[in-house]
C-alpha cells in the first residue's frame, strides 16, 4: 500500500491488455446482441439471453463497428419492428393456405376418412369465415320505471284518500316519459270512484 505518484496515473492511460481487438466482421450473434441494446435491456438480462459475459458485453460496447451497428437499430427500431411482424404474418398466411390445400385434398382423395362430426366442424368454421355462418339476433329493451315520482305519487293519492274519506274520482297518472327511444309507462292505470255505503 502506498500513495499514488504521477508515474502511477500515467500507466492508467497505457494498454493494459483488457481491451479486445476490434471487430473484423459483424457475426448474427453480433447483431442480435445489438438489437437487444437498442431495445434498451440491462447488460445483465442480455448476458443472460444470449449466453454472452457482462465484461464481453462492456467490451463490445466499446467497439466502433458495435456502436454504429447499435446506432443502426436504434435509429431504425420500428421499420424493424413492423417488417419482422410483416415477415411473421406472412408465414402463417403460408401455414394457413398449405393447411387449407391438404384438407381440400383429403377431402377429395379420402372423403370417407373424415368423419361426420369432422365434417360439421369443418362447415362451421369455414361458413363463419366466409359470411355463412349462423345469424343472431337481439333486443335490447330500456325500461325507465321512475320509481322516485311514482312513490311520491302513491303517497299523494293515500294521503288524499286518508283525509277526504274517500278516494278521488281519477287518480293521478304519472306522465310517460320518453328516454333514449324507450317509453316509460305509469305505475298504476286510472281508478274509478269507489262505491260508498248505501250506494246501489
Amino acid at each position: 500500500m502506498r500513495e499514488l505518484t504521477a508515474v502511477d496515473l500515467t500507466l492508467l492511460g497505457l494498454d493494459r491488455g483488457v481491451k479486445a481487438p476490434t471487430l473484423k466482421r459483424l457475426r448474427d450473434s453480433h447483431h442480435s446482441i445489438a438489437r437487444l441494446m437498442a431495445q434498451g435491456l440491462r447488460n445483465t438480462d442480455i448476458a443472460a439471453i444470449t449466453g454472452y459475459s457482462q465484461s464481453r458485453l462492456s467490451i463490445l460496447k466499446g467497439d466502433p463497428a458495435f456502436e454504429e451497428l447499435v446506432a443502426f437499430y436504434t435509429k431504425n427500431a420500428e421499420a424493424i419492428k413492423d417488417a419482422a411482424f410483416a415477415g411473421v404474418q406472412e408465414k402463417l398466411a403460408a401455414v394457413n393456405h398449405e393447411a387449407i390445400e391438404e384438407l381440400h385434398e383429403r377431402l377429395l382423395d379420402q372423403p370417407e376418412a373424415i368423419n361426420t362430426d369432422q365434417l360439421l366442424d369443418i362447415v362451421k368454421a369455414t361458413s363463419d369465415r366466409t359470411g355463412h355462418g349462423p345469424a343472431t339476433k337481439s333486443t335490447n329493451v330500456n325500461v325507465n320505471i321512475d320509481l322516485a315520482e311514482r312513490v311520491a305519487l302513491g303517497r299523494a293519492r293515500a294521503s288524499q284518500i286518508g283525509t277526504s274519506g274517500q278516494a278521488p274520482t281519477m287518480l293521478q297518472e304519472a306522465p310517460m316519459k320518453v328516454v333514449e327511444g324507450s317509453i316509460s309507462p305509469p305505475l298504476a292505470p286510472s281508478t274509478p270512484t269507489l262505491p260508498q255505503a248505501g250506494d246501489d
